[in-house]
C-alpha cells in the first residue's frame, strides 16, 4: 500500500453484519426506552445491553452441565466485575437465578407495567393526560405509550436474536440479577441484571431504575 492510501475495510459475512445490525438496533432501542421512562425531574431510567462471547463449549441438551459451567464463568466475567466495582452489588449479593419460562414471561410483563406507569406519570407532569387515580383499570393512554411497549420488548427480542445464533433453535437460558424484582415501599427504585445465554455468546442487559 502507497503512503496516503486507505487500506479497504474487512469483509464482513452475512452472519456478522446480521451481528452488527442487531447490535445497534438493541442499542437504539434501550436509549429511547430510557428517553420515555423519566423516575424523577432529573433522572430517567438507564438500560445496557452488552453482548459478548463466553468462550464456552455449552451442550443444551445437558442442562445441568451448560448451567454449571455459565455460573463458574459469570464470576470471572469482566462485566461482573465492572456492576461490582460500579457498586451494583456486593460480591455476596450478585448471585445468578435461573429464570424459567414462567418466570422470564412475569419479569417482561413487570418492566413493561413498570415503564408504561413511569411514563405514564411523566406525560401527566407534562400536561399531555387529566389527572388519573393509579387504581383505575384500565388506566389512561399517553402519547407514546405503543412506543414505550415496542420498545421493551423489542430490547429483549433483538438481544434474543443475538445470542440464539449457533444454539440450533434452543430458546437462550435465562438468569437474573435482582429478578424478579422487588421492591419495597422504603426503596427508590431498581437495580437489575437479565442474562440470556447462547452457545457462543452471552447477552447481559442491565437496568437502572434508582432515583
Amino acid at each position: 500500500m502507497l503512503d496516503g492510501e486507505i487500506a479497504a475495510p474487512p469483509a464482513l459475512t452475512e452472519g456478522e453484519y446480521r451481528q452488527a445490525d442487531l447490535a445497534v438496533r438493541a442499542a437504539c432501542a434501550a436509549e429511547l426506552l430510557g428517553e420515555f421512562v423519566w423516575l424523577t425531574n432529573n433522572d430517567r431510567m438507564e438500560v445496557n445491553v452488552n453482548v459478548q462471547p463466553h468462550g464456552l463449549d455449552l451442550d443444551f441438551a445437558d442442562p445441568g452441565a451448560a448451567d454449571a459451567a455459565f455460573r463458574a464463568w459469570w464470576p470471572k466475567s469482566d462485566r461482573w466485575a465492572e456492576l461490582v466495582e460500579d457498586e451494583w452489588w456486593e460480591e455476596d449479593e450478585a448471585d445468578l437465578h435461573r429464570l424459567d419460562d414462567e418466570t422470564l414471561a412475569k419479569v417482561l410483563t413487570e418492566f413493561e407495567e413498570h415503564n408504561l406507569e413511569q411514563a405514564r406519570s411523566g406525560a401527566w407532569a407534562m400536561g399531555d393526560i387529566d389527572d388519573y387515580d393509579i387504581d383505575d383499570d384500565p388506566q389512561p393512554r399517553f402519547p407514546g405509550d405503543q412506543l414505550v411497549v415496542f420498545l421493551g420488548r423489542d430490547v429483549f427480542d433483538t438481544v434474543t436474536a443475538q445470542v440464539a445464533d449457533g444454539s440450533g433453535g434452543v430458546a437462550p437460558p435465562a438468569y437474573g440479577i435482582g429478578l424478579p424484582v422487588d421492591v419495597s415501599d422504603d426503596d427508590y427504585g431498581f437495580q437489575a441484571c437479565l442474562l440470556l445465554v447462547g452457545a457462543e455468546s452471552v447477552g447481559i442487559v442491565t437496568i437502572d431504575a434508582s432515583a
